[in-house]
């Protein structure tokens, strides 16, 4: 069985890649969150206060 390849390329978005969560549960529950927390983050990276090479979110 051969695996799925996935690429990740386009430095304009953001991709999640997550694992196995504490009791299988969400990351995010509300949808607004995530979106707080992505803009937040593309307003840091655009004021130059950091660069983004790759982050993991543990909850």
């Amino acid at each position: 069985m051969s695996k799925i390849k996935r690429i990740y390329d386009d430095p304009s978005r953001y991709y999640f890649i997550t694992t196995k969560t504490h009791e299988n549960n969400r990351v995010f529950r509300d949808k607004r969150l995530i979106i707080l927390f992505l803009d937040s983050i593309k307003y840091l990276q655009g004021k130059k206060h950091f660069n983004l090479f790759a982050w993991v979110v543990f909850i």
